[in-house]
Order: C-alpha cells, then structure tokens, then sequence
C-alpha cells in the first residue's frame, strides 16, 4: 500500500503547485491588463540595464526582512507595521514578476514572430506561462524564478525612485 500513498501524495502536491500556479498566472494577467503602460516600462528597463536591476532587487529584499526582523523586536506592536510591510513587499514582487513575464513573452512573440506580437496582455501571458513551467524543474527552477523575482522587483524600486529625464530642448 505505500505505493499508492506515495502516488496520492505525488498528485496532490502536483494538484497544489499547478493550482497555485494558475492563481499567480492569473494574477499577472490581471496586472498586465490593468496596467500596461507602467508594465511596458518596467520591462524597457529590465531589457536596458538588468544587472542593475537585479541589485536593486537585492537590496531590496535584504531591506524588507532587515523591516520584518526590526518590526518582530516591537513585539505585538509591530504587527499592524509588519502587515502593512508585508502587503507592500507583496504588490512589488507581483508587479516585477508581472514585468519580468512581459519582457519574456515579449521575446517569445518576437521569435515565434506571433499575431499577437504588440499585445502587452499576450506578452504577460508567454511570459508568465514559461515563467511557471521553469518551476517545476527541481531545484534550477526556483533559483530560475528567484532570480526573476529580484530582477523585477530591482524594475519597480527602479521605476519608482528614478529620476524622470529631463526634456531635451532643440533649438
């Protein structure tokens, strides 16, 4: 009979992983459709300077659980903080990851020259999808996806302490 326990056991954290899978494909769709202007722009700078990006990313989630840790030394004080922490660090890491998927499918529309090449919401699909799937490969996948998710994240802290650029004046 443990066969059969290790068979179910296999399914149902397959069935978990592709249902909690489908929930953030959908969830970055929503974004990507909501959006797309903010999405194109995080994505034109995750193609520019995605090392950057990266670091920036970096730093910031050493910065969210160096919050996390001080809000924790508050004792029940810090919890309504440390929620409002949370639930920041949350829509930033689904926004990077809705741009990186963007900047992904973009590619992919590009060499699979697609008809929906130019749709940003197609774009966040493609991406999003092989995003997803790189998950299921174990162990590479989730180093794969953790450096995606720095590397968005690094685009919206990015985006939003970049200085916009100054107009150019032609005489």
């Amino acid at each position: 009979m443990q066969p059969n326990q290790n068979l179910v056991g296999l399914i149902t954290v397959l069935l978990l992983g592709l249902s909690v899978g489908v929930g953030i494909f959908a969830t970055l769709f929503l974004i990507g459709v909501l959006r797309p202007q903010a999405v194109r722009r995080g994505s034109d700078t995750v193609r520019t300077i995605p090392g950057r990006c990266l670091l920036i990313g970096l730093l910031t989630v050493l910065v969210c659980l160096a919050g996390f840790t001080l809000l924790k030394s508050l004792g029940p004080f810090g919890g309504l903080p440390s929620l409002a922490l949370a639930l920041v660090c949350g829509y930033w890491l689904l926004v990077g990851l809705t741009i990186l998927a963007h900047n992904i499918g973009e590619r992919v529309q590009t060499a699979l020259m697609s008809k929906s090449l130019g749709s940003d919401a197609m774009a966040v699909a493609y991406g999003a999808v092989l995003l997803l799937v790189v998950g299921f490969l174990p162990g590479v996948g989730q180093v794969i996806q953790l450096v995606a998710i720095m590397i968005g994240l690094g685009a919206v802290i990015h985006a939003l302490f970049a200085r916009p650029k100054p107009p150019v004046i032609r005489a």
